[in-house]
């Protein structure tokens, strides 16, 4: 889209629509002579303009010294999420940024001069995200922004300041032990899914595309991002090489969502062709014949459009209670279906290599961190297994 020229003293505002977002810029010349560049950007185009208005407002109020609307952490950190993460990371990426910022950051250390932020200011922060009860990955994140905006600070205007962000001590990420379907649960999970009412039509429209997750280990993203063309039924196998996310949409934040597809996977290594198991051909050649001829997607809604990650979790927890299943009061999502995907394959003598390269993980290190213990107890069945053939 074309950039759309404002009032002279309003400056540049479109629409980047490769990357999703509004972007307005403002150019002016100083007392001596000096040009000067302002770029904003956001999800929203009412944002992006509010925040502009404010910053062009501010700057004839002081229009010599516009450095002085640069010295809170508020301004800084919204300037390095605006110019430089806007150009670096995906629009999902850049959502999440700037909802960690909001909503984790600002509130505590927003106001504060940049340079006069202290460790203690930084810790502080921590305990109280902590105290609030949020997750140890949740204040990481929170934490590793204020570190990079105050080393981007420090390396482009002030060399030589120390970085606040040392010494300040994070909770540690407790290893969460991932819930699997056991061999017995699965039978059940697969009844239940294709299930149907006495005039042939499944009880659940996910059914299907539940069955299929659980054979074959894709993120729900990904599968949701699934178009025909990526499946070739005569290779039986899968071409992985799109993902869709879920993201804030609306002038408003927080008012709407809305699905947004990514011409790219999770990572470098989640592009990838995954062989299809006997039961995930059998569940996309169900799909294929009821909606193969509706929609280039291979999941959908009942009205034909682009299936979520919100509609396929409420079937899987239909399914789940509607089993019998439970897990101790707890909620889980249909990721449980890729972990269980993955202990299966370990179960059956795969190599950690393979199931990464599977899984589509961006390292074989992150599939041993996250299967430890699945993998440790299947080293204890390989060795029993052999002193009962030694004996």
């Amino acid at each position: 889209m074309p950039k759309t020229r404002r009032l002279s003293h309003e400056g540049t505002l479109y629409h980047d629509s490769k990357r999703d977002i509004w972007v307005s810029e403002f150019r002016w010349t100083d007392s001596e002579g000096k040009s000067h560049k302002k770029r904003m950007s956001s999800m929203y185009k009412s944002e992006v303009v509010e925040r502009m208005d404010q910053f062009v407002y501010d700057l004839k109020l002081d229009k010599d010294n516009p450095e002085r609307f640069n010295r809170n952490f508020e301004e800084i950190s919204r300037y390095w999420l605006d110019n430089i993460m806007s150009m670096k990371v995906k629009p999902s990426t850049f959502a999440r940024l700037e909802c960690t910022l909001r909503v984790n950051v600002i509130p505590y250390v927003g106001k504060t001069r940049i340079d006069n932020i202290t460790t203690k200011d930084v810790q502080d922060m921590v305990i109280a995200l902590n105290e609030k009860g949020l997750a140890p990955s949740t204040i990481k994140k929170a934490y590793e922004m204020v570190n990079t905006v105050c080393a981007y600070y420090i390396d482009t205007e002030m060399p030589g300041l120390r970085n606040p962000c040392k010494g300040v001590v994070i909770p540690k990420r407790e290893v969460e032990e991932i819930r699997i379907f056991d061999k017995d649960e699965r039978k059940i999970i697969e009844e239940e899914c294709y299930r149907t009412y006495s005039t042939g039509r499944f009880v659940y429209w996910n059914g299907p595309g539940l069955v299929f997750l659980l054979y074959s280990g894709l993120r729900i993203g990904e599968a949701i991002a699934l178009t025909w063309d990526d499946i070739d039924f005569k290779k039986r196998t899968i071409d992985v090489n799109k993902n869709a996310v879920t993201t804030r949409n609306g002038d408003k934040p927080g008012e709407k969502y809305a699905l947004l597809n990514q011409n790219s996977t999770k990572t470098k290594a989640g592009t990838r062709i995954v062989p299809m198991t006997k039961k995930a051909y059998e569940a996309l050649k169900v799909l294929q014949k009821r909606d193969g001829k509706k929609s280039k997607y291979v999941f959908i809604t009942k009205f034909g459009t682009q299936s979520t990650p919100c509609y396929f979790n409420r079937a899987f927890h239909q399914v789940l209670y509607n089993s019998g299943i439970t897990f101790k009061g707890e909620t889980y999502g249909v990721h449980t279906l890729r972990h269980t995907f993955a202990t299966m394959l370990f179960s059956n003598g795969a190599d950690v290599k393979i199931v990464s390269s599977i899984l589509g993980h961006s390292s074989v290190r992150i599939t041993y961190d996250i299967y430890i213990k699945v993998i440790q107890e299947e080293k204890v069945k390989a060795i029993k297994s052999l002193d009962k053939f030694v004996d």
